[in-house]
């Protein structure tokens, strides 16, 4: 394990790891923690000599992180200072450590609905059998108002009621009345254990980040007590699996998100798609991850997450905040910003869409590429891929060459998670691959005969096709065909030209071009730069052929 995450970290050597025992307490099961010291990232502080002379040093300070793996349940629990620091280390030690298999599906995936405190501060003293809740107070509210920018905030004592005092000041209820969102929210319990005389007081805090203090408490029976509480006061959502019929409802959602490559999407988009965001959270595909106007940072030396706020001067800003957004400009719920869990969107998706496919062999051949498995089409197993991001060139091109570069495998059937043009792609059949879902079933699959009649019908495109042709797809895009040697993606306005008249003069000699009838009207350029690589050695490789060491060229057939 050590060795592994060295290797992936590449922070030099100094990785260390130690292990604890957890007994059983509360309703927390036993567990084991594991402590790993690793490099942290190069810094520097100055020296200053006896002359007063300044220089800096250089060291890796040290890092830490915490593995707590409990065996009744099989789960794992990281704590990191960066987010790719805790997935790198949660994938190791499942695959390394355990020898497990890594699911990138949330186990206890949780939501903190905010919106109760809206309309009603007053938090219950619910019943239990080992503790006896003296009281419930919200102690700090924080709001936005004006715009998601502004911020106001009003802090009180446990035996206060905080709702009287918003009442009792002259403008101030009228003010939180206005508010617009829920920023963060203070709770103080006042409690006392079954059997016991002494009162305790958890206090813990809940952000519209999606983040709760409770899982810094050292105290287990705290951490247990708090998360109680929150689900009885219907603040805390916790997460589950999709039902089919839940799975078959969220595919158009669920592969527009992934089309995208985004880290983070905003309320307007997920709107713009008719998407039930609630059910999308619930499901542990997307996390509230705060507002527009905010920006999160992971910092290396503190644990989980940071806020930045942009600092508002109110009165030369007039309430209007540079990076805020103000409330009347539309719906509040567009602002809200949404992290997307990629890695389980793509699981969800490879592992539903598989499913018609005669031999399933799923492989993450890169994050925008993957390898379903085969069909049987006309006696022969075509394999079948699930693409995405072909909206933009630098993708595209890099999908079209790790599939060419497995041509051996034959013409195969590409999905594309959005719906780009071409039916071509790195001489394979292009398909929507939301064209062929199911509509109306119980559980979410394709349909096998659409995919084996796309395939015929445009399999004779990725050979090539019957003649030379350039298909424009739009105006500055389009896909050449040369029978035999299969079909490419051309961008670019240039391109479009010197290919065309390249194919112009297949189709009327065919007849060789020099080089300087092919760049007429765009001299200064050579046929290198305008195709920059690595198109342009596809071109040479598959398409073009020259006739001498600086042309005349023709199309290779």
């Amino acid at each position: 394990l050590l060795a592994e995450l060295e290797r992936q970290f590449d922070r030099g050597q100094g990785y260390t790891i130690d292990r604890f025992d957890i007994p059983e307490e509360a309703d927390e099961p036993a567990a084991e923690m594991y402590l790993l010291y690793h490099p942290g990232l190069p810094t520097s502080v100055r020296e200053i000599d006896d002359q007063g002379n300044r220089s800096p040093i250089y060291f890796r300070p040290p890092g830490e992180a915490m593995v707590v793996f409990t065996p009744s349940t099989g789960r794992v629990h990281v704590r990191a200072g960066a987010r790719r620091l805790r997935h790198i280390i949660a994938r190791q030690f499942i695959e390394t450590a355990l020898l497990q298999a890594y699911s990138e599906q949330p186990e206890d995936f949780q939501a903190y609905d905010l919106s109760r405190f809206f309309n009603d501060l007053a938090l219950t003293s619910p019943i239990h059998d080992d503790v006896v809740i003296l009281r419930a107070r919200v102690i700090r509210l924080e709001v936005s108002v004006g715009n998601l920018g502004n911020r106001l905030s009003l802090s009180t004592a446990i035996d206060q009621d905080m709702a009287a005092v918003i009442v009792g000041q002259p403008g101030l209820d009228r003010t939180f009345a206005r508010a617009i969102a829920i920023r963060f929210v203070e709770i103080a319990v006042r409690y006392r254990r079954a059997g016991g005389d002494t009162e305790k007081t958890l206090d813990f805090t809940l952000t519209d980040r999606n983040t709760s203090s409770l899982f810094s408490l050292d105290d287990p029976f705290e951490r247990v007590l708090g998360h109680r509480l929150l689900r009885n006061w219907n603040i805390l959502r916790d997460g589950r699996a999709p039902t089919p019929a839940e799975s078959l409802s969220a595919v158009p959602v669920l592969l527009a998100l992934w089309d995208t490559r985004a880290e983070r999407v905003s309320g307007a988009w997920l709107r713009s798609r008719h998407a039930e965001t609630t059910l999308l959270i619930e499901l542990g595909f997307l996390v509230p991850d705060g507002w527009e106007g905010d920006d999160v940072i992971d910092d290396e030396e503190s644990v989980g997450q940071v806020a930045a706020m942009v600092v508002v001067d109110i009165a030369s800003a007039n309430l209007q905040a540079v990076e805020g957004q103000v409330a009347p400009g539309g719906p509040l719920e567009d602002y809200r910003i949404y992290r997307v869990r990629d890695g389980w969107v793509a699981q969800h998706l490879r592992q539903h869409l598989a499913g018609c496919l005669d031999m399933i062999a799923v492989e993450t051949v890169t994050p925008n590429l993957i390898a379903l498995g085969t069909l049987g089409i006309d006696g022969r197993d075509v394999p079948v891929w699930l693409a995405r991001g072909l909206h933009e060139e630098h993708v595209r091109d890099r999908i079209d060459t790790e599939l060419r570069a497995r041509a051996n495998l034959g013409i195969g059937l590409v999905l594309q998670a959005g719906d780009m043009f071409g039916k071509c792609l790195g001489a394979n059949v292009l398909t929507p691959a939301l064209d062929h879902v199911v509509q109306g079933a119980a559980t979410l699959t394709l349909i096998s005969e659409n995919l084996r009649t796309v395939y015929r019908r445009n399999r004779s495109l990725a050979e090539g096709g019957q003649t030379v042709h350039l298909d424009r797809t739009g105006d500055i895009a389009g896909t050449l065909f040369v029978p035999g040697k299969g079909s490419i993606d051309i961008v670019g306005e240039h391109r479009l030209l010197v290919i065309q008249r390249l194919v112009d003069a297949h189709n009327s000699g065919p007849v060789p071009m020099k080089t300087a009838d092919l760049i007429k009207g765009i001299e200064g350029q050579s046929l290198a730069n305008i195709f920059k690589q690595p198109l342009w050695g596809k071109l040479k490789a598959t398409f073009l052929r020259s006739l001498g060491a600086k042309g005349p060229w023709e199309i290779a057939i």
